[in-house]
């Protein structure tokens, strides 16, 4: 018989896999839909004779400057982000050791990546404007600060966060329900 949520393993870890499996079957959706949506915009000459006489503005974040350059692989690999973690949640709902073993990877690279953003907020959010040391915009400048300070907050505590569950996954107790074999033992013999 199936069942949403399996006895005698972790409720909490089926159902924060199941969320993640719908949200990121829902994302991993919308981009594909608008990687459709752009790859026939694209098409068109017109459309890159446009993004070819845009300017990228100074001091524009690394990564918005990236986006820009490369959207289409941007799109690419947010869809197949969104993709595997639509599968690797699916397979730790199931307790498959594959799963298991991509979850932990990918929680792994978030929070290296949350840990970057922590480090190098200018990767994300423009820097203050100055000239020859006199601030250009004050208000701008004082936004951009606090938005660098919170977004150091959010990745310390996001990435914090995914590497507990990434080490969780990969050396805790919910490891064992992962056990290679394990699975199969428990359907032979519950039958």
């Amino acid at each position: 018989m199936f069942r949403i949520l399996p006895e005698g393993r972790s409720r909490t870890l089926s159902l924060l896999a199941l969320g993640l499996a719908a949200v990121s079957g829902c994302m991993a959706a919308l981009t594909i839909g608008r990687l459709f949506l752009f790859v026939g915009m694209s098409a068109s000459p017109s459309f890159w004779m446009g993004m070819a006489s845009t300017t990228v503005p100074v001091e524009m974040p690394a990564l918005a400057a990236f986006a820009a350059e490369h959207i289409l692989i941007f799109f690419v690999v947010f869809a197949l982000l969104w993709l595997s973690a639509f599968v690797l949640a699916l397979g730790v709902w199931r307790r498959r050791e594959w799963a298991r073993g991509g979850a932990a990877a990918m929680l792994y690279l978030l929070s290296a990546a949350a840990f970057l953003v922590m480090l190098f907020p200018s990767l994300v959010v423009p820097r203050p404007l100055f000239y020859q040391g006199v601030s250009i915009a004050p208000e701008f400048n004082q936004v951009v600060t606090r938005m660098a300070q919170l977004l150091r907050i959010v990745s310390l505590c996001g990435g914090a966060l995914l590497l507990w569950w990434g080490l969780a996954l990969d050396r805790g107790r919910l490891r064992l329900e992962f056990e290679r074999g394990k699975n199969e033992k428990d359907q032979i013999h519950g039958s």
